[in-house]
């Protein structure tokens, strides 16, 4: 499961706003719960249930760093891509910030929404079984999400 959902859950809490530097920890914590609790898996809903584990693990870490309002700090990372350039590596790091930021001034329905049809490839069908929604009411957040980021992307200055 883990080979297969990983990238998957690390995606989910990304886009719930989890920090770079816990985002391992939040991936090992959600399929640590979903191994204690695999009874509880039915078995054509695994990345359903990966997806709400995942979003209240992002929801804990997040609510644990308000606590302690800490500074985060950017460290250098562990890899180096030999391929990119600092430039490049700059201009990826500036629009993945104003990505975060048009996303983060969305709402959350709309940005789940947005997220997994956009960046995790959802059919409207998979979206529905994993919010608990119905298709109809999918197809108008995702509607309503594109409008509003296109709207937030254009005063952010993306587009």
């Amino acid at each position: 499961m883990m080979e297969k959902h990983g990238r998957f859950v690390a995606r989910a809490l990304r886009s719930e706003r989890v920090p770079p530097a816990d985002l391992d920890d939040g991936v090992q914590r959600t399929f640590i719960i979903v191994a204690r609790r695999l009874e509880c898996v039915r078995l054509d809903a695994e990345r359903s249930y990966l997806y709400h584990v995942a979003r209240n693990i992002a929801l804990h870490v997040r609510r644990t760093l308000a606590r302690h309002r800490e500074t985060l700090v950017d460290e250098p990372p562990d890899i180096i891509d030999e391929v990119s350039t600092p430039e490049n590596l700059l201009y990826r790091r500036q629009m993945r910030d104003l990505l975060d930021t048009v996303l983060g001034d969305m709402s959350e329905a709309l940005r789940h929404v947005l997220t997994l049809y956009e960046i995790e490839k959802c059919s409207m069908r998979e979206i529905a079984e994993l919010l608990g929604i119905p298709r109809g009411t999918v197809a108008s957040r995702l509607r309503r999400a594109r409008q509003e980021f296109r709207s937030h992307a254009v005063a952010a200055g993306l587009a």
